[in-house]
């Protein structure tokens, strides 16, 4: 079987995002009703659908509510275990790279790390990425001619997108010296690039600092990370400040060594290296301000909602809470009716 027959048969075979993530949910999150545990009605809903049904709870049916909340909470804490399991390659996830272009591929394994998923629509996104459409299928699962023939068409993705990324316009950093460049590593394993020009953000893995089996940065990375902190590299580990020498220069293209080997220092950097993947967090921690409850404000007209993270649905306003939610032919209203009070 050629690898577009196999990807259309194991996207068409595969389970949903919401699936997916729902199969990392806690099972045991439920109520219990006269000393036994009983199912959450929300919890095989999608985020979105458990948020509207919140909303149109009254305020009074307090039960309902927090087994919404619970269901919800119980989604979210099953999405990192769901995207771990992407990255380890325990699953394949398979989609169109752009809802313009039909053509199914599997998601390169390394590229997991750098996305953020949808779960409830099913698509990905990152820089210079996006999936959708997106299903999933256990690699366990597969048959060994199955396993070869999608090993052998990620390999493919894997050289055209290494060839993309050599192409990347580093000339536009207006850099003409090794000591012009700064390598500035961010968190989520991203890296910005700068120069006397600009400067630009890219991931590690286009700079060759990632182990693409394991998705985690490599040894050439930690080499860098030893350089920042002024840790000596020896002659002994030649061979791998060959291999990130080889990847800075085709990059670059700049003029002599982006290294230089002292005797008392091992090999030093001729650009400078800036660890500042955890700096951000402390600067925003720092930067953070506390609002207090201000008895000026009448807070009485406010719409509780779940959440107020730009996500969330259009707000309520109170009129919707005056409806006569029983009539409601949706999650929410088929278990108001069933749970009459």
């Amino acid at each position: 079987m050629n690898s577009p027959d196999l990807v259309t048969r194991l996207h068409g075979k595969g389970i949903s995002a919401h699936e997916f993530r729902f199969s990392f949910v806690d099972q045991t999150v439920g109520i219990t009703v006269m000393s036994q545990k009983q199912p959450n009605p929300f919890i095989s809903l999608r985020k979105n659908e458990i948020k509207n049904a919140y909303k149109r709870t009254p305020e009074d049916y307090e039960d309902t509510l927090f087994e919404a909340e619970d269901a919800l909470h119980a989604l979210e804490d099953a999405e990192r275990p769901a995207k771990e399991a992407l990255i380890e390659g325990q699953y394949i996830g398979l989609g169109y790279t752009s809802p313009a272009v039909r053509t199914l591929i599997p998601v390169p394994q390394q590229h997991w790390h750098f996305l953020s998923i949808d779960f409830d629509e099913g698509s990905a996104t990152g820089p210079d990425l996006q999936y959708e459409g997106l299903r999933f299928v256990e690699s366990e699962k597969l048959d060994t001619e199955d396993k070869q023939v999608l090993q052998k068409l990620l390999a493919e993705l894997d050289t055209a997108e290494s060839d993309t990324q050599d192409s990347e316009p580093f000339e536009g950093l207006g850099a003409k010296l090794w000591n012009d460049i700064t390598l500035r590593f961010l968190k989520n394993e991203f890296v910005e690039v700068g120069g006397p020009s600009k400067k630009i953000k890219v991931s590690m893995d286009q700079l060759g600092l990632m182990n693409k089996t394991e998705a985690k940065p490599n040894v050439v990375f930690e080499l860098l990370l030893k350089m920042e902190k002024d840790r000596k590299v020896s002659i002994e580990q030649k061979h791998q400040v060959s291999r990130l020498r080889g990847t800075l220069e085709a990059k670059f293209n700049l003029p002599g060594d982006p290294f230089q080997l002292e005797e008392q220092r091992g090999y030093v950097p001729n650009f400078k290296i800036i660890d500042d993947r955890n700096d951000a967090d402390e600067r925003a921690k720092s930067e953070a301000t506390h609002v207090s409850h201000d008895d000026n404000i009448d807070y009485e007209g406010e719409v509780k909602d779940l959440e107020s993270s730009d996500d969330s649905d259009d707000s309520v306003n109170q009129d919707d809470l005056n409806k006569d939610y029983d009539d409601e032919n949706d999650p929410a209203g088929r278990y108001l009716r069933e749970h009459d009070r």
